[in-house]
């Protein structure tokens, strides 16, 4: 029998009762895509940002096309970290971009300086001018480095962007909020993430931008006459279901940022520090959402009498088990190049774990888990 679930779900009874009415309005009015739920929801999340406009969309993988169509043309030449999710990657891949890939820092989350650096020096070398870094927050947790990556980035003129789909509200040191640190970035709203809306994603980013990414959102049409389309693009629009159902869990979204943050505290205060290393806030310089517990796991022997384990700890899944080098897809593409050793994204990928976190989980299933790993 496992300790406990993988993942758990919940949402406030008086959120659930406000979103069936907030079906039947939807429809009562008929309109079930793109309209006044997700004009409310866009609106409720650009308060986060300041000077940020934000469209919402299907996915977070349907954001990054939108973001990086935005950007990019076909042959334009990108840099991703080792370490990501393999949505990344494909959205690229997708718009047909030259995509470079560099390792990460020691922590394993978002690119490496050094490594970044001497890429660019590389391409340099070779005439080659990279459109945009495509910097990475994982687990919660802002790029390391990222002021570094992106000092970087205005020193060559090339465009920052951010991955932020697992980083929903967490804030840098100085007060930026993830995904709007750069020049753009997104989110998911996937099941699992802090804030979910089920599936959708959403795009942040500058207002002189917004009309071009309304446009790609849609069928690349032209806004001022819908009956024509200037871009080439696919359907990413958002539903107003997901929207409703998305802006009723961010009316909560920080009391569960809060459980999943004394979750994470209370992995870092009982597991074995001789043989666990957890993720926080000071190891990373970055007040993280906790989306995931991430725990290093140095010793061989441990690491994988825990792999030999799962059938009696829950693990959710890793922040990743297998890094873009190491996938199949990605390895049979003629327009991906690595740059440099990979160490740190590979000795990451093969040495850490992620206990759950998610705010449905009792402080005794933590206990439990704790103590089960300790014993090993």
């Amino acid at each position: 029998m496992p300790l406990a679930r993988i993942f758990d779900y919940s949402l406030p009874i008086h959120l659930q009762i406000k979103f069936i009415f907030d079906c039947i309005k939807i429809i009562n009015r008929g309109f079930l895509t793109n309209d006044r739920f997700v004009q409310k929801f866009e609106a409720k999340l650009e308060k986060l940002y300041l000077d940020k406009k934000v469209i919402c969309t299907s996915s977070g993988t349907s954001a990054l096309l939108t973001m990086l169509s935005c950007v990019s043309k076909p042959g334009d030449h990108i840099i991703l970290p080792n370490n990501t999710f393999i949505a990344t990657w494909q959205a690229a891949a997708a718009l047909n971009l030259v995509i470079h890939v560099v390792d990460t820092n020691e922590s394993g989350i978002g690119i490496c300086p050094t490594s970044l650096e001497n890429t660019l020096i590389e391409l340099n070398s070779r005439n080659i001018r990279p459109l945009a870094i495509l910097d990475v927050h994982i687990g919660g947790f802002i790029s390391k480095y990222w002021e570094q990556v992106l000092a970087i980035s205005n020193q060559y003129d090339i465009l920052y962007l951010e991955d932020s789909a697992q980083a929903f509200n967490s804030l840098t040191v100085c007060g930026k909020v993830a995904g709007s640190i750069g020049n753009m970035g997104i989110h998911s709203f996937h099941l699992t993430k802090n804030l979910t809306a089920g599936e959708g994603g959403a795009l942040i980013l500058q207002k002189n931008n917004v009309h071009l990414a309304k446009s790609f959102r849609q069928f690349g049409v032209c806004l001022d006459n819908p009956l024509l389309f200037e871009n080439q693009s696919l359907n990413s629009k958002m539903s107003e279901f997901i929207a409703a159902f998305g802006a009723r869990n961010l009316e909560c979204v920080n009391d569960k940022i809060v459980k999943r943050r004394h979750i994470m505290n209370q992995y870092k205060s009982f597991l074995d520090p001789s043989k666990y290393q957890v993720y926080d806030d000071n190891l990373m310089g970055s007040f993280s959402s906790a989306y995931k517990t991430i725990v290093k796991v140095d010793d061989n022997c441990i690491y994988n009498k825990i792999m030999n384990c799962s059938d009696q700890i829950p693990l959710t899944g890793y922040v990743y088990k297998y890094t873009l080098n190491q996938q199949p897809v990605v390895l049979k593409s003629s327009h991906t190049f690595f740059h440099g050793n990979l160490n740190h994204s590979l000795g990451f990928s093969n040495s850490h774990i992620c206990p759950p976190t998610y705010p449905e989980l009792s402080l005794r299933q933590v206990d439990l888990i704790c103590d089960f790993l300790n014993n090993i």
